[in-house]
């Protein structure tokens, strides 16, 4: 009697520390999972995000040739940088699942509203300048998805259109 009860609490404990490791280890394999397609998600985000910036900075850089014909006649052909950026985005988003969007504070096209996320990110964006890029899980249409948001800061190539003065065409 004593041997077989000596059998069932090593059996039992046995038993205990078994499903606690394995508890432990499903624990931490799902903890690590789910940060290594956190890392994914946003890898493809910084990739897709510096295509999108690459093609606006081209196209700021390209003005002159877009809009002047050979013998240097301006016409202005409505592929500025936004225009360009809006454009790739529908397109891109009509291929996949992801959206691409361009926004601010304060917008001049009604679709580019930030919704609450975008404007709290984009007043952190103010806020802290060295802050190069946000991301992160939130709930959406009744659908968990992955937000990926960078600044888009002025630069030499976007003078030409957004210089001083303010409101005067450059």
């Amino acid at each position: 009697m004593l041997k077989h009860n000596l059998t069932y609490r090593f059996m039992f404990a046995m038993t205990i520390i078994i499903s606690l490791t394995l508890t432990v280890s499903f624990i931490w394999d799902y903890r690590q999972q789910k940060k290594q397609a956190y890392e994914e998600l946003r890898e493809k985000g910084y990739v897709i995000t510096k295509q999108l910036l690459a093609t606006r900075e081209f196209i700021a850089i390209n003005q002159d040739k877009i809009n002047y014909d050979s013998t240097g006649n301006f016409e202005f052909k409505a592929l500025n940088p936004a225009a360009v950026g809006c454009g790739l985005g529908e397109i891109f988003s009509s291929w996949t699942d992801y959206n691409i969007k361009q926004t601010r504070v304060d917008v001049r096209n009604p679709h580019n509203t930030p919704d609450e996320y975008e404007r709290e990110i984009l007043e952190r964006f103010s806020r802290d300048i060295s802050l190069e890029e946000v991301w992160g899980e939130e709930v959406l249409n009744d659908k968990s998805v992955f937000r990926y948001m960078v600044p888009l800061r002025i630069n030499e190539s976007c003078l030409p259109c957004h210089g001083e003065p303010v409101g005067e065409t450059d």
